[in-house]
């Protein structure tokens, strides 16, 4: 039961709006008549937008006329006064601010029907029924105080849940199914959708998303009966139908994304952006599942606003959740509107206007955001909500849940961890009660918690654990989950490029997210310099892990043990008849069961040298799984996922998901100082701390976007002097090797636009660059093991040159060796051979297209020429890496590399 009832009733034509405050009784107390006209423009955006105006005015606070009082250390004082005295009014307030005993404000607002006609249309600031409804449920009423040095309503107990007309007493049938549910035990079932539309970028969802379930694991599923399934990169119309059908519905929708007045934003079937409107979500989740949830929590975070950053006292302000420092970074000041632009719905951020349309729609109970709130706040307050909801004993109000769990965050935040004007962000929406009651017992989801069978991978390693920090990648994850993991898609994906960018991690990132979806998990992972996996040991392993774990395949065995995946020789089945058996088996095992085969930096299994591009496996064997794999397992729920340095000849020619990997992006690279937890400590110094700060920068300077240096950085990030010393080594290493973070805002918009065809060629540009000055640098030292590791660095420059069109800085290079004094070490053959590659590399002849590898979702035409235009056809860099292969092998001896080396080691 409600102890007060605040009435708004809107007047558009009039321009003002009336509140009727009512006790539990319904019988009034106070009225109230707010003329809109009475108040400037900047008092209404204060309240209305708050989150913009804390970023435009709170600065100006403390050398104001109260500065040194509260208002100076907290941005909503001033607003909070204005809405207690003249939007509230003084008795109103008083009334409500008569107690510290918790006591609930019902905001009753009328439906949103469009009454009467827009009002001063000539005048231009029209302001029509609708509009106000709206404004004033984004009103955060909690702030509202009587004078600066008076506490707000939020920390005078006041909880605040806001209905409309139609919706008060709720949807009976609705309420019915809520009640039933709680007494049949049935699992609690949560679904956690992470919507990341083409080009919104929400950097830190994986983050609310890893600290939610985290808090599932340890604290809710262990001792209640609850269930949670995730939704994450690339969540269209289709794979939230078909999760929400699997399921049978869901009683619990966390959706985190961006959301406008009535619509949130998924991904096109098509690739672009989707807008669903909530009608269509609640219909979608009905036809579906076949009832609507019970409870809505939505969160819209901040952390797109990373998308155009491209300085770096933007960023350090933005990863710092600070207010942007340049007057363009926060469009329509509030002093340069009008006031109908100012209460327009359609202009806020937030999830006010999606929560209304979802309470119309028949959800009982909705959670949301009045305003886009910073990523920490949204994490811990998701955090507190369902563990005061969820996992407490107290078996709290949802309502209830939110106040608590906002003074939670309120009592364990720092000034750096969250903003002020993030506290007035909740809202609550809809009936009153405990809607979600799930039985104390262990839910069965804890035994699935982890992909099986474990150990991942035998022989002890943990490298396709889940990571704790892992940033980025989306639009390689999108690619597997719409793509790679959809019904009709390739069975087989890769992850190629250069050491060092993270291939292994985004493996392990995509068992984390979608093991429940197979029955097992196999891994398989070829450590550099050891001997490469046979194909013999492969099966003789699979079978291994299959008939101590899968009770279909031990069952198969049992009645044919001609079908065992592995099979010994024998007189009767020997040589290719023998592989090809063993193939066939493992074959109609992935089709009898949904598994996950990861094979991981399995370069190692192919021949050292065979082009830069695509390379034969040394096992033909090898090859011929891998092409049967990719031929025959689309059709099944079987996947296989492998990384490497190359891409596998076998694969050229079958379906093949094929994801070339880059650097992260500079905010990417910046959300990875955020969260590690000696880099963030550094980079929430205080604001005096010039050295931190610096070193900040430098972190990100020099790593440019390499996961494997930022990690590596991090390490000694405790020790200041060792990491500027190291840094030091690493700006003298690599200052040339990757243009400059942050480039002019025309450059980056020109990348942008060219971004998807020359991701690849970036990454081949910088490894080109790397090991041509590798080369040069032990090549000119003269010395007989400096010599045997130029020949290695020397063969990868040639590939890497070449595949990325920059062959004019390998032949610079050639050209000094041929006119500097003569090396006593190079024959006449020698530098016959040095001048063939010089002229190659300088005046590379033409010569017929080579077709590119197919991969599944075949380029635009037009950016297929930009391609052809840019660098060589693969056929081209094939036979130019070899003839340059054979004259860094003349200039060194013969003697060249492992290719199983890691590339630090060089």
């Amino acid at each position: 039961m409600h102890d007060f009832e605040l009435v708004v009733i809107p007047d558009p034509q009039k321009r003002l709006v009336r509140l009727r405050l009512f006790d539990q009784h319904e019988r009034p107390l106070a009225v109230q008549r707010i003329r809109l006209d009475d108040y400037s423009l900047d008092e209404w955006a204060a309240l209305l937008d708050t989150w913009r105006y804390v970023q435009h005015y709170a600065g100006r606070v403390g050398d104001g006329e109260h500065a040194g009082s509260a208002s100076a250390v907290d941005p909503l004082a001033e607003p909070g006064v204005f809405l207690g005295q003249h939007i509230l009014g003084r008795e109103i307030t008083t009334i409500l601010d008569q107690s510290i005993q918790r006591r609930t404000l019902l905001l009753r607002l009328p439906d949103l029907e469009r009454v009467g006609p827009p009002i001063n249309a000539s005048a231009g600031d029209v302001v029509d029924h609708d509009i106000l409804v709206a404004a004033f449920a984004r009103i955060p009423w909690e702030i509202a105080r009587l004078e600066l040095d008076h506490k707000p309503l939020m920390e005078r107990n006041v909880v605040v849940r806001t209905v409309t007309d139609s919706t008060k007493s709720g949807d009976p049938l609705v309420l019915a199914t809520a009640e039933k549910m709680a007494l049949s035990k049935e699992p609690v079932r949560v679904l956690a959708v992470f919507a990341e539309a083409p080009g919104s970028r929400p950097l830190a969802m994986r983050l609310e998303r890893e600290n939610l379930f985290c808090l599932f694991e340890r604290e809710i599923l262990p001792k209640r009966r609850v269930e949670i399934d995730v939704l994450c990169h690339g969540v269209t119309r289709t794979i939230l139908r078909e999760r929400i059908k699997a399921a049978g519905g869901y009683h619990l929708v966390h959706w985190s994304g961006h959301g406008h007045h009535d619509g949130l934003e998924l991904c096109g079937e098509d690739g672009g952006r989707d807008r669903i409107t909530s009608r269509e979500l609640i219909e979608l989740l009905v036809t579906a599942g076949g009832f609507v949830p019970q409870l809505f929590f939505l969160s819209a975070c901040l952390s797109g606003t990373f998308a155009g950053t491209h300085d770096w006292t933007t960023l350090y302000a933005r990863l710092r959740d600070q207010v942007a420092t340049r007057p363009d970074e926060l469009d329509d000041c509030p002093g340069g509107q009008s006031l109908a632009e100012i209460v327009d719905p359609e202009r806020a951020a937030g999830h006010t206007g999606t929560a209304m349309a979802l309470l119309r729609s028949g959800v009982p109970q909705v959670v949301a955001m009045r305003y886009s709130v910073g990523d920490r706040y949204a994490r811990k307050l998701a955090w507190w909500f369902y563990k005061r909801l969820l996992a407490d004993n107290s078996k709290t109000t949802t309502a209830d849940a939110l106040f608590l769990a906002r003074g939670d965050v309120r009592q364990e935040s720092e000034a750096a961890d969250v903003l002020p004007v993030d506290h007035a962000n909740p809202i609550m929406l809809g009936q009153p009660g405990r809607l979600l009651a799930p039985a104390t017992i262990r839910s069965e989801q804890m035994h699935r918690l982890r992909p099986r069978p474990e150990p991942l991978i035998l022989g002890g390693s943990r490298v396709l654990d889940r990571r704790e920090l892992f940033v980025g990648r989306s639009r390689e994850l999108t690619r597997l989950n719409q793509l790679w993991l959809g019904a009709d898609g390739p069975a087989v994906a890769i992850l190629h490029g250069p050491d060092g960018l993270g291939k292994t991690s985004i493996a392990a990132e995509a068992i984390h997210l979608w093991h429940r979806q197979f029955d097992w998990v196999v891994g398989f992972r070829a450590e550099p310099g050891a001997t490469p996996l046979s194909i013999d040991d492969f099966y003789r392993q699979m079978a291994s892990r299959l008939e101590f774990n899968s009770k279909p395949y031990q069952e198969t065995c049992e009645r044919r043990p001609g079908r065992r995946i592995y099979l010994e020789p024998d007189k009767g089945l020997r040589g290719p008849e023998r592989y090809q058996q063993m193939r066939t088996n493992l074959v109609e095992a992935l089709r009898d069961e949904a598994i996950l085969l990861v094979l991981d930096n399995f370069e190692t299994i192919l021949e050292p040298v065979s082009g830069p591009d695509e390379r034969a496996s040394i096992d033909p064997n090898w090859d011929e799984l891998l092409a049967v794999l990719g031929e025959e397992l689309s059709d099944t729920r079987s996947r296989v996922l492998l990384t490497s340095r190359y891409r596998f000849a076998a694969l050229a020619s079958t379906t093949c998901l094929s994801l070339p990997l880059r650097p992260l992006r500079e905010v990417e690279a910046g959300l990875y100082l955020r969260n590690d937890p000696q880099l963030s400590k550094l980079l929430y110094a205080p604001e005096n701390d010039t050295e931190a700060r610096a070193l900040i920068q430098r972190v990100l300077r020099v790593s440019r976007g390499r996961p494997l240096v930022l990690e590596h950085l991090a390490d000694l990030a405790g020790d200041r002097p060792a990491l500027a010393r190291e840094l030091d080594q690493w700006q003298d290493r690599d200052a040339d090797a990757l243009p400059e973070l942050f480039a002019s805002e025309a450059e980056v918009n020109r990348q942008a636009e060219t971004r998807d065809e020359q991701d690849n060629q970036e990454i081949w540009r910088f490894y080109s660059q790397h090991y041509s000055a590798e080369f040069e640098r032990l090549y000119n030292s003269r010395d007989t093991t400096a010599r045997r590791a130029a020949a290695e660095a020397g063969r990868r420059a040639v590939a890497c040159s070449l595949r990325a069109g920059e062959s004019e800085r390998l032949g610079s290079a050639i050209d000094r060796s041929l006119t500097g004094p003569a090396d006593p070490a190079l024959s006449t053959a020698d530098l016959a051979m040095l001048a063939r590659l010089l002229k190659v590399a300088t005046n590379r002849p033409s010569e017929p297209e080579h077709a590119a590898p197919p991969e599944h979702a075949a380029p635009q035409p037009d950016r297929a020429a930009a391609r052809r235009t840019r660098e060589p056809s693969i056929g081209a860099v094939h036979v130019y890496s070899k003839q340059g292969v054979g004259v860094i092998e003349h200039m060194t001896g013969g003697t060249v590399f492992s290719n199983n080396r890691n590339d630090d080691d060089t």
